[in-house]
């Protein structure tokens, strides 16, 4: 699983306080074997913590998120870029989105040619 978490100005104050909440509640339901990695997008996506079966290190890195750097918000790249990631990993796979679902960007990957 990927936790894609939008971390931008316009979501941080209200993303920052409940994303930990967030990994409280998903994490202890969550089966020991199972692989975990945190990216966070604004202008550009960045991973945080790759794939890991420690859970304790996601919630640490989404606690250690501070201040974000730009207000924008390319939702649609970073899903894509996201899957793209994904595309090679073996077994199921799923991205849980943690965002506004308002896309900032307006020319983003997806509307190329």
């Amino acid at each position: 699983m990927v936790v894609l978490m939008q971390f931008s100005g316009n979501s941080y104050g209200w993303f920052a306080y409940y994303a930990k909440y967030w990994a409280d509640a998903l994490f202890p339901n969550l089966q020991p074997k199972d692989w975990v990695a945190l990216e966070t997008f604004d202008m550009k996506t960045r991973l945080e913590v790759d794939f890991t079966q420690n859970k304790d290190e996601i919630r640490n890195a989404i606690y250690r998120l501070y201040f974000p750097g730009f207000s924008e918000s390319n939702v649609f790249d970073a899903i894509l870029e996201t899957t793209e990631r994904l595309k090679d990993v073996n077994g199921k796979k799923s991205i849980l989105l943690l965002a506004s679902g308002v896309d900032t960007f307006p020319n983003t990957l997806s509307t190329k040619p």
